[in-house]
């Protein structure tokens, strides 16, 4: 990996939906560069690349690892690749951006955080939730005691995802827990400041072992927090976080853009909204400055939460 100049050069391994988020993301963050991409289909790679005028594209990913194009590797494929994808970037000595989940089970998690802190290199889950001014000023009000200290949380994240989904493929690493899932997982023990210590769950599963639909009930800590997941359906209902002195909503859930503190009688005491369009940006700009810093671990979207995330992953689909 090259040290001799100023802007950081990302690489993108994979060329999906997501992948193109992250390339619009990146375009609106200073001091990065789109460098390179790579997909299994050649011709795809080079699209992409055309799309969002990166220089170098490669039809392979060793190729693109290999060519010293980039310093951080954003892994944007399909979660059961994850795993091994993220050990080919920490071997060939780039720092890892991996999209979430990180791994699907907690042993692989361990094995990719493992190999990051042997060779140096920063590697982070790419929780970009955690990173929306929204959710951050939600926080800032439970660690300012806007609401009193908070008993009771809830979030309910889903989507209708048609029968050809991925996240309905066995193949793919589907399932609701490991795809929408894993934000609750962090959110809300990122909000109040805090550990999960307890996970209690009732699973729905298809006829293909798949998860479904999920119901959780974490201990956090003098906290007892739902969280609702789903395939089938859309819901739009507000997370919430319930205090002795108020409540707090979050509309949009894991993808908030607009939160409010309300009183017991409901009356607003506080308001903030972020009507964003895109969303990663925060998560980028993160990136650099950790790297800025020569951290190898983010203080926000630690280590030790993705570990304990996939503690759960084994836990509550064994």
């Amino acid at each position: 990996m090259r040290e001799d100049h100023q802007m950081v050069r990302f690489g993108i391994i994979g060329a999906g939906e997501i992948a193109h988020k992250f390339a619009e993301a990146a375009g609106m963050v200073g001091g990065c560069e789109l460098a390179a991409v790579a997909a299994r289909d050649g011709e795809r790679a080079e699209a992409f690349a055309g799309q969002w005028k990166i220089p170098h594209h490669f039809g392979s990913y060793r190729e693109l690892l290999a060519s010293g194009s980039c310093d951080v590797v954003y892994l944007a494929t399909t979660n059961q690749t994850h795993r091994d994808l993220a050990l080919m970037v920490l071997d060939a000595g780039h720092h890892l951006l991996c999209e979430k989940p990180l791994a699907l089970r907690h042993r692989d998690a361990r094995e990719i955080l493992s190999r990051a802190g042997e060779r140096g290199l920063f590697a982070m889950e790419a929780l970009w939730s955690l990173f929306l001014p929204t959710l951050n000023t939600a926080r800032r009000w439970v660690r300012e005691g806007l609401i009193g200290k908070v008993h009771m949380a809830g979030m309910m994240v889903s989507l209708d995802a048609p029968a050809d989904h991925r996240v309905r493929s066995p193949e793919l690493g589907g399932g609701i827990l490991y795809d929408l899932g894993v934000y609750p997982l962090h959110i809300l023990p990122f909000l109040l400041d805090t550990e999960i210590r307890d996970v209690r769950a009732i699973v729905k599963r298809d006829d293909d072992g798949i998860d479904v639909a999920d119901l959780i009930v974490l201990d956090l800590g003098g906290c007892l927090a739902s969280v609702h997941l789903s395939m089938d359906l859309p819901m739009t209902a507000p997370s919430v976080l319930c205090g002795e002195k108020g409540s707090i909503y979050m509309h949009g859930a894991h993808k908030a853009r607009r939160v409010e503190a309300r009183d017991p009688e409901g009356r607003i005491i506080g308001a903030f909204e972020d009507p964003f369009t895109n969303g990663f940006e925060h998560q980028i700009a993160h990136v650099l400055q950790c790297l800025a810093r020569g951290e190898t671990e983010s203080p926000v979207v630690s280590h030790r939460a993705s570990l304990r995330c996939a503690e759960i992953f084994d836990q509550v689909l064994a």
